[in-house]
């Protein structure tokens, strides 16, 4: 269904939208929607469409394989369709991606260990003001940075961009923290070597 030559127009719209077909046995079980880099107009399918009959002509498919990096998913809390799912199961809707996520993707427990000590810990705090910092420099940066580790002129770079995201956060612990108050500033990136900088 990758839209070939010889393909029906129909063929040709559903590779468009990511539907793909798995090689066998795979293709027995599955059916993969490829989402990764998706287009506008792919995006509010997610939200209308009724997936209990879908792909067509594959209804007695019991999983659908989805990849995504636009954060597309949460369409599907609102989706008509499948909104009371969420409910049925127990999860809320904005609670669905993580809790769907750690379930596929639990640390083992030395990582769980170590991450409750460094992080889980000091964010769990009730009194402790938590500040969250994302920095996304793109795609470029996340492939090539790890090759880039020893230039101080690169990450003296990345410092000076996210200067605008720790003056906000500092605008925020002078605003609300009270005297005392431990804070915590949560950074995420997808530098490493920003974040090791950062930590300095």
């Amino acid at each position: 269904l990758l839209g070939g030559d010889g393909a029906t127009l129909e063929e040709r719209r559903n590779a468009s939208m990511g539907l793909q077909e798995l090689p066998a046995p795979y293709n027995q079980q599955y059916q993969l929607f490829d989402m990764v880099n998706a287009t506008l107009p792919m995006m509010p399918w997610l939200g209308t469409t009724n997936f209990t009959a879908w792909p067509r002509g594959r209804s007695d498919l019991q999983h659908v394989v989805m990849a995504s990096n636009r954060g597309a998913t949460w369409k599907l809390a609102n989706n008509p369709y499948h909104r009371d799912d969420f409910w049925r199961l127990g999860v809320r809707p904005e609670e669905a991606f993580m809790c769907g996520f750690w379930a596929l993707c639990r640390p083992n427990e030395q990582v769980q260990r170590l991450y409750a000590r460094d992080v889980w810990g000091p964010l769990a705090d009730p009194h402790a003001l938590k500040i969250g910092i994302q920095v996304r420099f793109g795609d470029e940066v996340l492939n090539t940075d790890a090759d880039r580790a020893d230039d101080a002129k690169y990450v003296s770079s990345l410092m000076a961009l996210a200067t605008p995201f720790f003056a906000c956060a500092a605008a925020i612990e002078s605003a609300y923290s009270v005297p005392g108050q431990k804070v915590v500033w949560y950074l995420l990136s997808d530098s490493g070597e920003f974040r090791q900088a950062a930590k300095v």
